[in-house]
């Protein structure tokens, strides 16, 4: 085999790998605005998005996670924030934002309120309606109490009805064990890079599938 068709077969060998792994992660239903232009990231949500509980910035998750995947994740987290309140500035920070992916982490401020898991969801929805009208791909990070409780299904059928991807219940194992705990509500080092561990593979098939432009609002 000549040089040229070794080079050819390997391209298309890397294609077909790429286009399996993305398969296996999203098959399940289509995904809304599917390879995103950028591998740029946004982040939207609460104190951990924010990484209270590390002991710096740099070992929160979204750091984390733009370290080891080599990309930029603009990190818009407020601490305290509720779906509400990330409502309020969502439109202007994903307006002016040079993401094409969205990472959307909220709710458990929510639940700490006791507000309606209702009113949750339907927040999260508009979050994720609004960043996909910018042409951005969505990944929804899911939370649960228990197996079957209201956040788990609810996130999750939200995933599949807005063409989100999403990676469930990312606190597991983690906000029962105190060792990997800062508080009671926020992970430690070593509990950011098992986020970080359990995020890091839709991720990366996200932004290996993109090649690059600024986002624009659709009509």
């Amino acid at each position: 085999m000549t040089p040229k068709k070794i080079l050819i077969f390997v391209a298309l060998l890397i294609v077909f790998v790429v286009w399996e792994s993305f398969s296996a992660l999203f098959s399940n239903y289509p995904i809304t605005n599917f390879p995103p232009a950028t591998s740029t990231v946004l982040a939207l949500g609460d104190s951990l998005t924010v990484g209270v509980g590390a002991s710096d910035t740099a070992h929160g998750f979204v750091s984390l996670l733009a370290k080891r995947l080599a990309v930029t994740i603009e990190n818009r987290g407020a601490i305290e924030a509720t779906s509400k309140d990330i409502l309020l500035t969502a439109e202007r920070d994903i307006a002016a934002s040079q993401a094409s992916t969205t990472m959307i982490f909220i709710g458990l401020n929510d639940m700490g309120q006791h507000i309606p898991k209702a009113e949750t969801l339907a927040n999260i929805r508009v979050l994720i309606v609004l960043a996909q009208k910018y042409r951005m791909t969505v990944v929804l990070i899911g939370f649960q109490q228990a197996p079957d409780d209201a956040y788990a299904l609810g996130l999750a059928q939200l995933a599949k009805e807005t063409g989100s991807i999403y990676t469930p219940d990312v606190l597991g194992d983690i906000a029962s064990n105190p060792t990997l705990m800062a508080d009671v509500q926020h992970p430690n080092d070593k509990g950011y890079l098992k986020m970080t561990d359990k995020l890091a593979p839709n991720l990366e098939g996200v932004v290996l599938a993109a090649p690059a432009q600024k986002n624009t609002p659709t009509q």
